[in-house]
């Protein structure tokens, strides 16, 4: 089985499909200030595009003006303490919004590379369940806050993870900390890092000839 991490903190806002929050965190960012809230009827990608097309296009793209949707639960923050996690998924939808998959439990390597293939395929990774150690949570924003090795100071050698005594033995650490704080690959040590994830939805719009 994979080896896991204690005392991860986790911290994540709900997804919301857009509303006046979203417009002042996202709208005023974007160039011309057209991002989310109304669209130009005429693009510059259009020269490439049919008439029946660009008509199409024109006549079905809807307009909608965030300033005027209320949604008090957007960027709302809810957050997980010291959480065991074995393993965490994060998983983009079409729904504007982020699916985060947390395995408490020991997950197997077998189990890992199923998981990698659905989510190269876009396929619903799993669903919440208490008896697995399985919870998803929907999310907007999400902060994965690993642990800090007090110890030394927040940084391990790769060589404290794992490491050859030149005969062909491996040389494993005791100390929690290190491995705690730097994963192994094929052999190849590579160092944890707490993340933050921000969902900006309807951002590019891709369109096929």
């Amino acid at each position: 089985s994979l080896p896991g991490v204690e005392g991860v903190n986790i911290s994540y806002s709900k997804p919301c499909t857009g509303c006046s929050k979203c417009y002042q965190r996202f709208e005023r960012q974007t160039a011309g200030a057209e991002g989310l809230s109304s669209r130009d009827t005429t693009r510059w990608w259009h020269i490439f595009m049919s008439r029946k097309a660009s008509d199409n296009h024109n006549t079905n793209e809807s307009k909608v003006d965030l300033r005027s949707i209320t949604n008090d639960e957007c960027n709302q923050w809810s957050t997980l303490t010291d959480v065991n996690a074995d393993n965490l998924f994060i998983q983009n939808t079409k729904d504007c919004k982020l699916n985060l998959i947390i395995h408490s439990q020991p997950l197997k390597y077998s189990q890992f590379i199923s998981d990698g293939v659905k989510l190269f395929n876009g396929e619903p990774l799993a669903e919440s369940d208490p008896q697995s150690g399985v919870q998803v949570i929907e999310a907007m924003d999400i902060n994965i806050d690993l642990p800090i090795d007090k110890t030394s100071g927040g940084a391990v050698g790769a060589t404290d993870v794992e490491s050859d005594d030149g005969e062909g033995d491996k040389i494993v650490a005791e100390d929690k900390s290190a491995t705690n704080s730097w994963f192994s690959i094929d052999t190849e040590s590579y160092e944890r890092q707490s993340v933050k994830i921000t969902l900006l939805p309807k951002v590019l719009n891709m369109y096929t000839l």
